[in-house]
């Protein structure tokens, strides 16, 4: 399966006074973490282009879901930096797995495709900054995930550091941007991740297809639902498969609407 993925199998087994289990199942799992990485990283580069460089990013041109992967990271490097000290290594290690798979992975990548992928020249300024993001967030947890993942953050490291860094095992290791402590927009884009998983819990309770796109109506007078429902229209038709998003406090359902 791979050394890295069965180093990190036991790093997340690792918690203390406790015995090892050993499983293959769980390295099996690992080594598709180690294809998640490999995956995003591929995706990352290809979407930056060849004239891309990384330069300072700049918090007040920052979109909502920018900030919530920022404080995420920032919530990270807290959690393992005290895994680390503490000696809880298992506690370090799925702090940077959640991270990377769920939030980074699941989610940010996604939400940034439609920005990553528009061709109106007037959303130019939005595609660099989700470039400028991706590749600082990618760049500093393959940093957290070296400990655990010395092969494969090396060689990523390789091929995307800048010309005057030298290897990632003598790197700086990341610290906490005060800048980056957005909590209102972290809390607005779990409030849109609780959305996005309510409508798909419904696709699947109904077992509607994928290719088959919904109607969705909120019926509410939360304020916070209906700047979401509003403004991340686009997104959430795009990670929920929606056709269209209405919001409508009087609305009456049908027999045969779906409600969640």
């Amino acid at each position: 399966y791979g050394t890295d993925a069965f180093r990190f199998t036991l790093a997340v087994f690792a918690a203390q006074g406790r015995d090892i289990v050993f499983s293959e199942k769980r390295v099996e799992g690992y080594r598709a973490f180690v294809n998640k990485i490999w995956n995003a990283t591929k995706f990352v580069l290809m979407n930056l282009g060849d004239d891309f460089t990384q330069g300072e990013i700049d918090v007040n041109k920052l979109e909502l879901f920018d900030k919530w992967i920022l404080k995420k990271f920032n919530d990270t490097i807290i959690k393992i930096d005290t895994g680390l000290k503490e000696y809880k290594f298992n506690d370090a290690a799925n702090a940077v797995y959640e991270f990377l798979w769920h939030e980074y992975c699941d989610w940010y990548l996604e939400l940034t495709k439609q920005r990553l992928y528009s061709k109106d020249e007037s959303a130019s300024e939005s595609k660099e900054i989700a470039k400028q993001v991706l590749f600082h967030i990618l760049k500093q947890s393959l940093q957290l995930l070296h400990p655990f993942m010395p092969f494969l953050t090396e060689e990523i490291w390789d091929k995307i550091k800048n010309e005057d860094e030298d290897l990632i095992i003598v790197s700086n290791w990341p610290k906490v941007v005060s800048a980056f402590n957005f909590e209102s927009e972290s809390l607005k884009t779990e409030a849109f991740k609780e959305i996005v998983y309510k409508i798909r819990n419904v696709r699947g309770e109904m077992n509607i297809p994928p290719d088959k796109k919904a109607k969705v109506i909120f019926k509410t007078n939360n304020e916070l639902i209906i700047d979401i429902a509003q403004n991340e229209s686009i997104h959430i038709e795009a990670l929920a498969k929606v056709e269209s998003i209405s919001v409508d406090d009087s609305y009456e359902p049908n027999k045969t609407d779906a409600v969640a």
